[in-house]
């Protein structure tokens, strides 16, 4: 069923607007790349944290929860997830900071060890980054990773400096 007159005048203002669509409102059906997942696009603040919404079963957990395993066996390699899987998380020397090391753990704020005599860039141990939209712990820890190991500019630019551990908030 095509949206309503009010509905389509809604949706464009809002994309005139720059302003994410609301998790209710439906994709535009006449979007050639409509059957494209964008969540990043939605506005995901309305959830509790560490859920995937309303409309997430068990049995849809379990399936993300499975497809983001494999995910990051496959992305990290044998030898680092049996690594990961024995110790409970990755450690990561910095390229820009000598002496820096990050210690990745699922679920977790990334930690941020120092060797002896070695400066931090930051002011607290620990960097809060959270996904935009909720996804399985170990699907978003492997994007972590991978942002540490290729990208460290990012994390210096979005990481939020905290003086405590904790879990994240949008993986579940």
């Amino acid at each position: 069923m095509p949206p309503s007159p009010a509905a389509s005048l809604a949706a464009w203002w809002r994309r005139l607007l720059g302003v994410a669509p609301s998790p209710e409102e439906p994709d535009d059906p006449n979007d050639p790349d409509a059957a494209i997942e964008r969540p990043w696009l939605k506005d995901w603040d309305y959830l509790p944290k560490r859920s995937a919404g309303p409309g997430f079963s068990r049995a849809d957990y379990a399936e993300a929860r499975r497809r983001a395993r494999e995910v990051a066996r496959t992305t990290l390699g044998d030898e680092l997830w049996e690594t990961l899987r024995r110790q409970d998380y990755l450690d990561l020397p910095s390229r820009r900071f000598l002496g820096l090391t990050y210690r990745l753990r699922i679920g977790r704020r990334i930690e941020v060890l120092l060797e002896p005599g070695a400066r931090s860039p930051w002011r607290y141990p620990f960097l809060c980054i959270n996904p935009t939209y909720p996804l399985p712990e170990e699907e978003f820890f492997v994007q972590l990773y991978l942002y540490v190991r290729d990208r460290e500019d990012i994390i210096l630019k979005v990481a939020a400096p905290q003086p405590w551990d904790q879990a994240l908030g949008r993986t579940f």
